[in-house]
């Protein structure tokens, strides 16, 4: 028996220590009066014989993979998964740009705010691509963005009715979400939710009224803040089932405001609000935001850690891509800015690839080809990192992400959101 190479071993306060396994993401809590004996038997793994109470707590350590065998080798474990997700034929994930016009002018924004919206010749192509697509699919997941998608509504509305009649005919399961600025969500728009299966919404706020509407006004000028605030509640209020992803874009200017906006947001609809904190990307150096998420949790909100699932978003399925107004196929929207296109859409409904060397290297990128990510205990957790900045930046090590959190803090959040919401087992106390 050996240990796992990612074990993380951090004191959670005076009495109480984990071990942290980032590839299983799983846990276990011992008090720190027994962290010489838990030293002591991780340090003897193959004595031999055991105590009763040393056998329970190898049983605990071994189903969580914190011991493996040592002929185990947990690299291979990880390339194997990564590329069970990567080549999987079944899954589709779409990123649909209805337009790149845009009815705010946020001061950060990378996007330019073409004019181009999509026609019907384009839209047609994309319908005949789904039928194409949907008898060998099992699963499709249609992503809205833009721009901001909700200003070609009818657009959306029209092709979703599309897709989810072809998806019925052939046993398809159908998914939607959607990213929008949340200003143009009146009560009719709402209310179609439901039926266009749009199960999360993700939505801006970047702080209190008056420092959100220094960075995301309308195009005129305008505040944006009390709209989208109201338009959040009615949502959730309508729509009994969908989950607002709620992104805070964070700098120095707002760091200390963020506490401000989150006790805005009523108590009895925090559970339905997924945090998305996140330095804002110009940040070259960024701040940690574990303390905010803690204060999140201790008002309600839960922490959505992630599954070792292996995709961080589209980019990372082999069908998975962005389509933009005019059919031209890019890897994700970050690249689209770019005019980083890698095909079409024909009239047909064919995914036409013209630039094979752009494709096949950024759908094959990966942590693995990168010497230093090898031989680091946080692997696990950014295997799947963003593949358009790997594809531009492979051979320097991506960081601590957007939440700036180092690996320790990490496993910190996962534990004391567990411990809030009383999800902690007695599978994970030695």
């Amino acid at each position: 028996m050996k240990l796992s190479k990612y074990n993380v071993d951090t004191f959670i306060d005076n009495d109480k220590s984990m071990i942290y396994n980032t590839l299983t993401r799983k846990y276990v809590i011992y008090d720190n009066q027994k962290r010489n004996q838990i030293n002591d038997l991780l340090n003897n793994l193959n004595a031999g014989s055991y105590s009763i109470e040393d056998a329970e707590q190898l049983n605990k350590l071994i189903s969580k993979h914190m011991i493996i065998k040592d002929s185990m080798d947990e690299l291979s474990i990880i390339e194997f998964n990564e590329n069970r997700v990567k080549f999987n034929e079944q899954i589709h994930v779409l990123n649909i740009l209805p337009t790149q016009d845009c009815n705010f002018r946020c001061v950060y924004c990378y996007e330019t705010h073409k004019k181009a919206a999509m026609d019907d010749a384009t839209a047609a192509k994309i319908v005949k691509y789904i039928d194409n697509i949907a008898p060998t699919a099992k699963f499709l997941r249609i992503a809205w963005f833009g721009g901001e998608p909700l200003m070609e509504f009818n657009r959306m509305v029209a092709l979703t009715e599309q897709f989810k009649s072809i998806c019925a005919n052939t046993g398809c399961k159908y998914h939607a979400q959607i990213t929008t600025n949340g200003y143009l969500l009146t009560d009719e728009v709402i209310e179609k939710f439901e039926e266009l299966s749009i199960e999360k919404a993700q939505i801006t706020l970047d702080g209190p009224e008056e420092y959100h509407n220094r960075k995301r006004p309308l195009a005129n000028g305008q505040g944006t803040f009390k709209v989208i605030i109201d338009n959040i509640m009615r949502l959730l209020d309508i729509n009994k089932d969908i989950i607002v992803a709620l992104r805070i874009n964070i700098d120095n200017d707002n760091l200390e405001l963020i506490e401000e906006l989150l006790d805005i947001i009523p108590v009895n609809k925090r559970n339905r609000i997924e945090l998305m904190l996140s330095n804002l990307f110009q940040n070259n150096n960024k701040f940690s935001l574990y303390n905010i998420y803690k204060n999140a949790i201790d008002k309600g909100y839960d922490y959505a850690y992630n599954q070792n699932n292996y995709f961080a978003c589209y980019v990372c399925f082999k069908n998975g891509f962005s389509i933009g107004p005019e059919g031209n196929v890019f890897p994700c929207t970050h690249a689209a800015e770019e005019g980083l296109s890698f095909g079409y859409i024909n009239d047909e409904g064919k995914f036409i690839i013209n630039s094979t060397d752009f494709y096949y290297k950024i759908k094959t990128v990966s942590a693995l080809k990168n010497e230093t990510c090898k031989q680091c205990q946080q692997l696990p957790l950014c295997i799947a990192s963003c593949k358009f900045k790997r594809y531009k930046e492979n051979s320097s090590c991506m960081g601590t992400g957007g939440e700036g959190m180092s690996l320790k803090e990490r496993a910190l959040l996962h534990y004391y959101s567990d411990s809030k919401n009383n999800r902690i087992k007695e599978a994970d106390i030695l």
